[in-house]
């Protein structure tokens, strides 16, 4: 990246992300739930946070916003260091605009937390455990006669 001006010391669009950090507060975000972290942040505002700083100026933040840029030249394979990355917030979003991210947290659940955000997933392992995750439902159901769905909990009669 050069020395070259970036779009976050131009302008931010504080009052367009802030419309878009509200509802994504209270949203289910399966990336995001793997553990709930202590303070959790709006990865929108994380996520223009990096295009203004990777972005030359000039560059309208919101345009950009829902775009791919995974071969992106202004993102694409940009270092970023999250020195203190606790839920991954950082770490996440610059994946996602194909930055090569190191995130460094001295709490190992933390660690755990993001390498488990972000990590591949092997389909075939996926749907082998998915199967196997439907018979062990039914035997646990057999003695545990207790329907739990997203958030709320009900004993069946």
């Amino acid at each position: 990246m050069e020395n070259s001006k970036r779009a976050i010391e131009e302008s931010f669009p504080i009052v367009e992300i802030n419309r878009l950090a509200v509802p994504e507060r209270n949203a289910f975000k399966p990336i995001y739930q793997m553990h709930k972290w202590f303070a959790r942040r709006a990865s929108c505002v994380f996520r223009a946070i990096l295009l203004g700083a990777m972005k030359p100026a000039g560059t309208d933040i919101m345009d950009e916003f829902y775009k791919d840029h995974t071969r992106d030249p202004d993102t694409n394979g940009v270092r970023i260091l999250d020195p203190f990355m606790g839920g991954g917030t950082t770490v996440v979003e610059a994946l996602r605009l194909g930055c090569h991210v190191t995130g460094i947290d001295l709490n190992p659940v933390a660690w755990f937390i993001v390498k488990t955000e972000i990590e591949s997933v092997n389909i075939e392992d996926l749907k082998a455990a998915q199967k196997e995750g439907g018979s062990i439902y039914a035997m646990l159901f057999a003695v545990f006669p207790v329907l739990c769905a997203m958030v709320t909990c009900r004993r069946l009669s």
